[in-house]
């Protein structure tokens, strides 16, 4: 039997185009699964997606960046697993040894956004403000401007008063200068002011309120705490200069700490401060916060101190000492009995 020579042809025909499309497939696969894997580098980038932003950008700014080997098979993995619509606005730490389904699924989990915050002790509220808006996690300066009214009262409103009832240490407080406990702390990017100031106030509940709750000058307490944080480094230095404070205060005397002064002329914000060391005018600066020239305490912390100075100013150390400074090489605490010793010393350390 002979078979018809069209009949044939379209068999070649068929034949050769399976062969091709076959050919063709395997060609795309070998190109699409290779475009899936890490490029294997040590390349890490900073992924900022504004809101609105497409497919094309987010693809083209990891192509730029030599973190993906493909556009068109990250685009295409995005679509063809339904991801692409899901993909969050934020900023994301990436690296060249992600694959593109670990890259997409970063892009669409919430905790990828979170990053790791380290505020040390002894930072102030403008300080932390600072430290949480360049990390794109606050507005900046919403921190500052996150009062709270004294006693609560209607001008709060419900937020704030409902914030007094879950924190009671808030209550008639309207300076969260002392409340920011130092720690490592995991935020969000784009977090509201409220949610990271509430995991501030979650560890000074937990940490810091359990030592101090108890006594009746709680506060005192805190801003004593936040002075010895920022003037003394060493723990049984922070007892016995704890005891030299308490001891002016007690007969009258000008407790007289230069790091107040500062935290005025500084206005609160030591680190970007281009003047940190006080001259004679300074000491005449018209505050409250100028220990040189009001008796007691400062109004409010003056720092957000950590547990152990929080421990010293509760554990305060009897002496014969009055006076104390700081060694300008060593910052040694250098301490003396009357002032006589203590003018000596500032020759000798200052």
């Amino acid at each position: 039997m002979q078979l018809n020579p069209r009949f044939n042809k379209r068999v070649s025909f068929i034949l050769v185009g399976g062969i091709i499309l076959a050919a063709v497939l395997i060609l795309f696969s070998v190109f699409y699964f290779n475009g899936l894997k890490p490029i294997g580098s040590d390349i890490k980038f900073e992924l900022k997606i504004e809101k609105g932003q497409g497919l094309k950008e987010i693809s083209a700014a990891l192509s730029q960046a030599r973190i993906i080997r493909s556009i068109t098979v990250f685009k295409l993995y995005a679509i063809f697993t339904g991801k692409a619509r899901h993909l969050k606005s934020g900023i994301y730490q990436l690296n060249g040894r992600l694959s593109v389904p670990e890259i997409i699924n970063f892009l669409i989990d919430d905790s990828s956004q979170e990053v790791s915050i380290t505020i040390t002790e002894g930072s102030t509220l403008k300080e932390i403000d600072r430290i949480l808006s360049s990390a794109n996690i606050i507005p900046k300066n919403s921190l500052v401007s996150f009062y709270f009214p004294v006693h609560g009262g209607s001008a709060a409103g419900g937020k704030n008063d409902e914030l007094i009832k879950a924190y009671p240490f808030l209550e008639g407080i309207d300076n969260l200068e002392g409340f920011l406990y130092p720690d490592t702390y995991r935020f969000k990017i784009d977090s509201s002011v409220e949610e990271a100031a509430k995991k501030f106030f979650d560890n000074f509940q937990n940490k810091a309120w359990p030592l101090i709750s108890q006594k009746n000058n709680w506060y005192q307490i805190l801003i004593l705490a936040s002075i010895l944080e920022k003037e003394v480094p060493v723990f049984n230095d922070q007892q016995l200069v704890a005891g030299i404070l308490n001891k002016r205060i007690k007969v009258g005397m000008p407790i007289q700490v230069d790091a107040t002064v500062l935290y005025t002329k500084c206005q609160g914000d030591f680190y970007s401060c281009s003047q940190r060391k006080l001259s004679t005018g300074d000491l005449k600066l018209d505050s409250p916060y100028n220990t040189y020239l009001n008796l007691g305490l400062p109004p409010t912390p003056i720092a957000n101190p950590g547990q152990m100075a929080i421990q010293a100013a509760l554990s305060p150390k009897a002496s014969n000492y009055w006076f104390y400074l700081s060694d300008s090489q060593t910052k040694e605490t250098i301490f003396s009995e009357t002032l006589e010793d203590q003018n000596k010393n500032r020759q000798k350390y200052l």
